[in-house]
């Protein structure tokens, strides 16, 4: 099992080859629980974790960084192994990209009806916040939803089973 997880950090950048069910699936099920540790020990066990500020932690944004290039290489050979090519890995954000384009192609805000106002809104604060909630609803519908569903499909074809035999992407992985 120890083999099974260190796998993709002793083949760092390795983008050739195939990689297994087994081999994707430990890799990843531990990140989970080491961001799951991680985490929780540094919002205190939960007393800053409603604030967000634990999110953008140096440490997680390290490990995530230390962890990106052999997160994609594993990615790419696992979709090698269902005899896909690894540019699939880019889909997430190819749909992503797309979402912004079409948020700023065509979301407009309209902001609060001028009747609806309230009279004590002087400085515009109440308009400003409005269409404001408006932008991010927007974003969330346009950009993050897209993603998040791509992210989702991805994790599903991760699951499916590999190719038994030699693909164009060499043999079974060990």
């Amino acid at each position: 099992m120890k083999a099974l997880l260190l796998k993709p950090l002793r083949h760092y950048g390795r983008f050739r080859g195939r990689s297994g069910r087994a081999e994707f699936w430990a890799f990843v099920g531990t990140q989970v629980l080491i961001y799951a540790v991680l985490i929780s020990l540094l919002s205190d066990f939960g007393a800053r974790f409603k604030s967000g500020e634990v999110f953008s932690h140096p440490i997680l944004w390290g490990l995530w960084l230390l962890l990106l290039t052999p997160n994609l290489a594993l990615s790419v050979r696992r979709l090698h192994d269902l005899d896909l090519s690894g540019l699939w890995v880019a889909a997430p954000w190819v749909v992503s990209s797309i979402g912004v384009a079409a948020f700023n192609l065509f979301f407009r805000p309209k902001g609060p009806n001028p009747a609806e106002t309230p009279p004590f809104d002087l400085l515009g604060i109440y308009t400003l916040l409005s269409v404001m909630i408006e932008v991010m609803a927007g974003l969330v519908m346009y950009v993050v939803l897209p993603f998040m569903a791509a992210q989702v499909v991805m994790l599903l074809v991760a699951a499916l089973p590999g190719q038994s035999g030699p693909n164009r992407y060499g043999g079974p992985p060990r």
